[in-house]
């Protein structure tokens, strides 16, 4: 098996990519409807690696057991993250790049806020790549990728950080090629129903929300344009949210108190407003 190098790949694949007949999803709707069916039909020639996923959650634990810090406790698999890092790991395949900002130009935040529909909190990524016969290998191939991971610093520092405590691994191959990707999740709390893709302008919203471990009931959320840059928050009570009037994409954020009249002020999921949100506008 060859390992081969991280960089990124060029991403000017996008008319050659439709030629070929690859759904496009440049707009984050219909890169949610993608990834939908993705998921619950891999593309062809494709397939998920369940038994490899599993083994790299293990080992990735038995590192941070071994050379964590004490606060370090084990990573829960995490299914809402499991299905953002497999429709990762399939997009790159049929795409043909290996990065982790794909070529529509979307990271694994907005990835994490469109696909699991729940989440509140931070992430971060780590990507693996490998070349040769991944049949009946996932013990020696899992035990080459949490190595490899562990190797190179930005990765190690993923795996070991104890303020993560969730992980959902991706496994996805195709011929000779196999994609890992890991997403870690760093929980604040997390919806008690998903929240809706789109909503009307001005629109009630109503948010149940269930503080993760540890943390406090928050009393207040928002729905923001340019996160995180420039955005600007107006918050409102939980149970008594309303949808902008101007038509876009939003993010919800929620504020869950400090103490003193601070907020840690903590991202969830993607949602857009109006009839721009159709286009992804």
């Amino acid at each position: 098996m060859t390992l081969l190098s991280a960089p990124a790949l060029a991403a000017a694949l996008v008319t050659s990519l439709l030629a070929a007949g690859v759904q496009a999803r440049e707009a984050p709707e219909d890169y949610v409807q993608w990834a939908e069916q993705a998921l619950a039909r891999p593309p062809d020639g494709m397939r998920i690696v369940e038994s490899l996923e599993a083994r790299v959650l293990d080992l990735t634990n038995q590192q941070r057991r071994g050379e964590g810090t004490a606060e370090a406790g084990e990573l829960a698999p995490d299914e809402g993250l499991r299905r953002v890092a497999r429709a990762h790991a399939l997009d790159m395949l049929e795409r043909d790049f290996f990065a982790h900002h794909d070529p529509s130009g979307r990271g694994p935040d907005e990835r994490v806020a469109l696909l699991d529909r729940r989440f509140i909190g931070g992430s971060g990524e780590n990507l693996f790549q490998a070349v040769g016969s991944f049949d009946a290998e996932s013990e020696r191939i899992a035990a080459t990728v949490v190595e490899g991971l562990m190797e190179s610093p930005g990765h190690r520092r993923n795996m070991l950080d104890p303020e993560f405590t969730l992980l959902g691994v991706g496994a996805a191959t195709a011929g000779d090629r196999l994609y890992v990707v890991q997403v870690f999740g760093r929980p604040m709390g997390r919806l008690d129903a998903d929240l809706p893709l789109s909503l009307s302008p001005g629109s009630g919203l109503s948010l149940s929300i269930e503080p993760a471990a540890g943390q406090p009931e928050p009393p207040m959320a928002d729905l923001v344009a340019n996160f995180p840059e420039d955005m600007e928050i107006t918050p409102d009570p939980i149970g008594r949210l309303s949808a902008p009037d101007r038509p876009g994409p939003y993010r919800l954020v929620v504020l869950f108190p400090e103490g003193e009249g601070r907020f840690a002020v903590a991202p969830g999921p993607m949602t857009f407003i109006g009839p721009q949100a159709a286009e992804g506008e």
